[in-house]
């Protein structure tokens, strides 16, 4: 299942987290709500962020230079906030390594970091 996120300039693909039933997941939540939460992302239950991730994602997509999108590299890139082994199916790791190389497309040296690091631990989890 892709989700397809749109700016004003492209279209992206993100694979779409689907649970067992090969349902969505989440709701499309608002960007407006995904701003206004984004620094809450890493403490919600496993359960909850295999829930709310893909609104996450696709705001990030949309917003590459939002609060959104730094605070979730920074969090992908921490395994204390966002672990692989909090029940992530292979499809659900799959959809943050596409966001991840994704994201990685113009982003500041500054960024690089967490970057490189969010890339190791997702691909480590696989």
């Amino acid at each position: 299942m892709i989700l397809i996120v749109r700016n004003y300039r492209r279209r992206h693909e993100i694979p779409a987290f689907v649970d067992h039933d090969g349902r969505l997941s989440n709701r499309l939540l608002s960007d407006s709500w995904v701003e206004r939460s984004f620094d809450q992302l890493p403490f919600f239950s496993d359960d909850a962020k295999r829930f709310y991730l893909p609104a996450f994602l696709r705001v990030g997509a949309l917003k590459p230079n939002s609060l959104v999108a730094q605070f979730l590299l920074y969090a992908l890139s921490d395994e204390f906030r966002m672990h692989p082994s909090g029940g992530y199916s292979q499809q659900q790791k799959q959809a943050i390594r596409d966001y991840l190389q994704y994201a990685g497309q113009g982003l500041e040296d500054l960024d690089r970091e967490y970057l490189e690091a969010a890339k190791a631990l997702w691909q480590a989890g696989t």
